[in-house]
C-alpha cells in the first residue's frame, strides 16, 4: 500500500501479515528468515497455505505462533527432511551465519518444506566466488535501490543482511519492509530519476513496529543508514529474496493472466475443495469473489500489462461480464440467505 506527505511516498508491506518472531540469542538471521516466510504464507494463501512453509510442528492442526517460534529454531540449529537429509542449520553443526550459510539453509528450506512453489534472487557482496548450492541467480554486487524496489513491488520476501563499515563487522539481519522515495510524478511507484529517501524494516530485535531510518548511497551505489540500536551507520551487503513461481491469477500456469484464466475461474465458480488450477487463488479452498478480484488485479500479467511497466491490455467485454454477473450472483445469493 502507498500513503503520500508531500512528495515523499511510502511503500510498505502489511504489518499484520509479517511474522513477528523476535531474535533469541544471536539467531537474528534466522528470525529475519521466518517473519518473512510467515509474510509469504499469510499474502499468497493460494500458493503457500497448502504446504509446509511454516510447518505444524505441535500437530496441533493449526500453524500458530509456536510454530513460528519452532521454525525460527529450527532454521537456526537445523533440521533433517523426510528423507532423513540432515541441514544444518545457519547457526548449527558450527556454522557461524555467514551469507552462504544463510542462503544454503534458506534454499534448502524451500526445497524441504514448500517444494516447486517459489524462485530465488539476490544480490551480494562478499569476497570468493558464489559456489554456492542454488547462487546461479546471485548477483556479485551491493543490493541496489532499484532491486530492492522491483522485488518489493512485487510482494516477494526480502531478507537483508547489513554490517558495519569497512570490513563488513558486526553483522545483522532485518527483513525489508518498506521503502520511500520522492516521487515526482506522483504515481505511486518509484522510477529511475526519483530520489531513495528511506528504508523501512521489521527488526527481530524490535518486531513491534517497522523501523524507518534516512539513507544514503556510498560506495558502488550501496545502501547506507543508521541502525537504530548502536546509532552507527550500517551498509546493506545482501539481499535475498524468494517469491512464488505461480502469477496470482493464472489458473493455466502459462505466465499470463487472460480470458482463459476467467474462464477457468467461472468454470468452477461456487466450487469447495478448489485448487489453484481452478481459479482457487486465495487459498480458502473455494472459487468465489476474492479470487476473481485477484484475477482482474493481475489481468493482463505476461502480456505487458501494468505489472511490467507496459499500458495495460484492454479485455473482452464479454469477459468482464462474465466476472460481473459471478459476482452479481453471489451478491445475490448473500442478500437472499440474509432475508430468511
Amino acid at each position: 500500500m502507498t500513503s503520500a506527505q508531500a512528495e515523499l511516498v511510502y511503500f510498505e508491506k502489511d504489518y499484520d501479515e509479517m511474522g513477528h518472531v523476535p531474535n533469541d540469542g544471536p539467531i537474528c538471521a534466522a528470525a529475519a528468515n521466518i517473519n518473512s516466510f510467515v509474510y509469504l504464507r499469510n499474502h499468497f494463501r493460494g500458493v503457500y497455505g497448502d504446504t509446509d512453509l511454516i510447518p505444524d510442528w505441535d500437530e496441533s492442526g493449526m500453524v500458530d505462533y509456536d510454530d513460528e517460534v519452532e521454525s525460527r529454531d529450527k532454521m537456526a540449529d537445523g533440521w533433517t527432511n523426510d528423507y532423513g537429509v540432515h541441514r544444518p542449520g545457519i547457526y548449527g553443526s558450527g556454522n557461524s551465519g555467514t551469507a552462504r550459510q544463510i542462503w544454503e539453509n534458506t534454499y534448502w528450506w524451500f526445497q524441504d518444506f514448500a517444494p516447486d512453489t517459489s524462485v530465488f534472487d539476490g544480490q551480494v557482496h562478499v569476497l570468493g566466488p558464489l559456489n554456492w548450492v542454488g547462487a546461479e541467480v546471485l548477483e556479485y554486487a551491493y543490493p541496489h535501490w532499484a532491486f530492492l524496489w522491483d522485488s518489493l513491488a512485487a510482494g516477494v520476501d526480502i531478507e537483508l543482511g547489513i554490517c558495519l563499515p569497512p570490513f563488513c563487522s558486526n553483522g545483522h539481519a532485518i527483513t525489508l519492509a518498506g521503502l520511500a522515495f520522492d516521487d515526482l510524478d506522483g504515481d505511486g511507484r518509484w522510477d529511475e530519476g526519483e530520489d531513495p529517501m528511506q528504508i523501512g524494516y521489521l527488526d527481530p530485535n524490535k518486531t513491534w513496529e517497522y523501523t524507518w531510518a534516512d539513507i544514503t548511497l556510498g560506495t558502488s551505489g550501496r545502501i547506507e543508514f543508521e541502525w537504530w540500536q548502536t546509532g552507527t551507520t550500517y551498509y546493506v551487503y545482501r539481499a535475498y529474496t524468494e517469491g512464488s513461481a505461480l502469477v496470482p491469477g493464472d489458473a493455466t500456469g502459462d505466465g499470463i493472466v487472460d480470458e482463459l484464466d476467467a474462464a477457468r475461474l467461472a468454470a468452477h465458480w461456487g466450487f469447495g475443495d478448489a485448487t489453484w488450477d481452478m481459479g482457487d487463488f486465495d487459498g480458502d479452498d473455494l472459487v468465489g469473489p476474492g479470487d476473481a478480484a485477484i484475477l482482474a488485479s493481475h489481468w493482463g500479467y505476461g502480456t505487458g500489462g501494468p505489472t511490467e511497466g507496459g499500458a495495460p491490455p484492454v479485455p473482452e467485454p464479454s469477459t468482464w461480464l462474465l466476472l460481473m454477473g459471478l459476482l452479481a450472483c453471489f451478491l445475490a445469493r448473500r442478500l437472499s440467505r440474509s432475508a430468511l
